[in-house]
């Protein structure tokens, strides 16, 4: 690969990806160049042979290490491919986990790197070791030599400028700290010649010229104080700071920590440059103006490419417990700017032809069209399986795929029932193995298991999990709402469907008004129900369950004319009147179900 080699190959369990994630993005955020699998593996491409060609065009393995990485046989691999071609191999301990034979044979001789006490001087060990390995001219981004170096030993310093061309901290003078989730700036080495390489006008190329990544990149900017009042600039910051924290619980979302944030903090910011300084593609920036016991703050979520704005919203309170308010607001913005990165996202990769498109720009795609549509869901499924093929340990897409083949049993439109069923579980349990802590990954694995018959209560157990991890996740709040249903605990089902209303009160979560329908009609609160069940056929025409359980509850009311006429319309979309409900387990409400739409047939035949 003349004039084109990586420099760091990551090596790395599947389920430890936001680690591996991570450590790229903090060894950018130095100068060196990262080959990453899941980013640098061309759309279409053999994933096993980009792996080989990554490793046989490297010069360094960072093996980062963990409990995982003892069952991964694709790490023992790369280890011994990398061996045999005579990398630099630094071992990385990730967390205080023991290897098992065969690795601790493997890098016996090799001095590791404990990353798990001090993640700052790990780092700076690791840009010491490789700047200070001898390299041949214009070191970065050329071939290696087929002489090695073993490296210094952890803890040795590099010289104030490496051979390689890397800017090391003189010593005694330490540079500017990073948070461990500071993305890398956009300056020369901040991408790996594997990107740069590809052709130009496509979107991975456009992301490496301008040095945005791929997956979505958040910074939260201080927001003004407009009060007039400086001692008010605490409460400010903490509000700022709130809302970093509880956007970094959303796994998929790369979130700049709050010290780089912080340094923007009283300057004059143009957000184009902020973005190209940082690597974001959205910033979030707003104000704080107090009157009296009153505050009122607003924020603007800003595309920065197009400086366009994404979202823009206010938040009242009063300020008489500060730090409710700030978890209150905190979690508002959270909730609401979730579903607006998923649009804002899947509206980017909208114009990209289908041979550009990546595993992430697939799920995007789905994901779009299982929301939009019930009609939508067949081919959002061969999006999803799509994504799978280029990246079989893509938990967001096995998850979702599990979805899919539950909505193609609960609307009817299955081809083949028990081959759904089988596949649906099987995607689920896949991505349960690979979830780790992504709440998304394990409420929508956990929800397809429910509806497919596997044990509710160890399933709703999932999900309370998901939503311990990310409080303020709409959509965890209406699967649990959705299998608090299934198990019939109708009251914490409204309640947790209610959440999920107040958390996302405008991008859609799911069929939301149409499960909230149906807790109220097995309540018998039909006038409750009535409402609900409407806003969901408004809100997608083509969801059978919604006629359904419309007409049931207009039965049961007594308006027999209007349940006739939303049978009518319900054969327009299947001939299906009377569906299986084997995943509500609670008897009694399937038979409130039932003699509604037998009531409603009645009249209507």
């Amino acid at each position: 690969m003349p004039g084109n080699s990586v420099r760091v190959f990551i090596s790395h369990a599947s389920q430890d990806r936001r680690i591996a994630e991570t450590l790229c993005a903090a060894l950018e955020a130095r100068g060196l160049n990262c080959w990453l699998a899941r980013r640098d593996v061309a759309p279409g491409e053999n994933f096993q042979a980009a792996i080989v060609r990554a490793i046989r065009g490297a010069r360094i393995m960072l093996l980062a290490f963990t409990a995982n990485a003892n069952h991964s046989d694709g790490i023992k691999k790369e280890l011994a491919l990398a061996s045999q071609d005579k990398l630099v191999i630094i071992p990385l301990r990730m967390e205080n986990a023991v290897p098992d034979d065969a690795f601790a044979f493997e890098l016996a001789t090799r001095q590791w790197v404990d990353m798990f006490e001090d993640w700052e001087r790990g780092i700076e060990q690791i840009v010491a070791r490789i700047s200070a390995l001898p390299l041949e001219e214009g070191a970065l981004g050329s071939e290696r030599s087929s002489e090695r170096s073993p490296g210094l030993p952890a803890g040795a310093r590099a010289a104030p400028q490496s051979p390689g061309g890397i800017a090391a901290k003189p010593e005694g003078k330490p540079g500017p700290q990073r948070s461990a989730g500071d993305a890398a700036p956009a300056f020369g080495g901040g991408q790996s010649p594997e990107m740069r390489a590809r052709v130009p006008g496509t979107a991975a190329g456009v992301a490496a010229r301008t040095g945005l990544p791929d997956r979505p990149t958040l910074m939260v900017l201080p927001f003004q104080n407009l009060s007039g009042d400086p001692e008010q600039d605490y409460f400010v910051d903490g509000v700022v700071e709130e809302i970093i924290t509880a956007l970094s619980r959303i796994r998929w979302l790369f979130v700049i920590a709050r010290n780089t944030s912080f340094t923007y903090k009283g300057r004059a910011i143009d957000i184009r440059r902020v973005g190209r300084e940082v690597g974001v593609r959205y910033v979030l920036e707003g104000s704080v103006r107090k009157s009296g016991q009153r505050v009122r703050i607003t924020g603007q979520l800003i595309e920065t490419g197009s400086g366009a704005h994404v979202w823009a919203d206010r938040f009242d309170g009063l300020l008489e417990d500060v730090f409710e308010l700030q978890d209150r607001v905190a979690a508002s913005v959270a909730g609401v700017i979730e579903p607006a990165l998923q649009a804002a996202e899947t509206a980017r990769t909208a114009a990209r032809s289908p041979e550009d498109l990546t595993t992430y720009d697939l799920y995007l795609r789905a994901y779009a069209m299982y929301l939009s549509s019930a009609k939508q869901i067949p081919e959002a499924l061969r999006l999803m399986e799509q994504a799978i093929a280029r990246d079989p340990g893509y938990g967001p897409a096995l998850a979702w795929a599990a979805i899919c083949c539950c909505r193609l049993l609960l609307d009817d439109r299955s081809e083949d029932r028990a081959a759904d069923s089988l596949k649906g579980a099987d995607y689920a349990r896949r991505a349960l193995e690979v979830a780790g802590d992504d709440p998304g990954i394990i409420a929508n694995a956990a929800f397809a298991l429910a509806f497919l018959g596997e044990d509710i209560g160890a399933m709703m157990s999932l999900v309370d999990r998901a939503l311990a991890l990310n409080p303020n996740y709409a959509r965890g709040w209406y699967i649990s709402g959705t299998l608090r249903l299934y198990a019939g605990e109708t009251e914490i089902a409204i309640a947790h469907l209610e959440t999920s209303i107040r958390l996302s009160p405008l991008a859609r979560t799911g069929p939301l008004f149409a499960t909230l329908g149906a807790a109220y009609l097995f309540d018998r609160r039909f006038d409750e129900a009535v409402p609900k069940l409407r806003l969901a056929i408004q809100e997608d025409p083509n969801f059978p369950d919604a006629y359904r359980l419309l007409a049931a509850c207009y039965a049961h009311m007594g308006r027999l004319d209007e349940a006739r006429e939303i049978l009518a319309r319900l054969r327009a979309i299947t001939p299906l009147v009377t569906p299986r409900v084997e995943h509500l387990r609670n008897v009694a409400h399937r038979e409130v179900f039932y003699s509604g739409l037998r009531l409603a047939v009645g009249e209507a035949a």
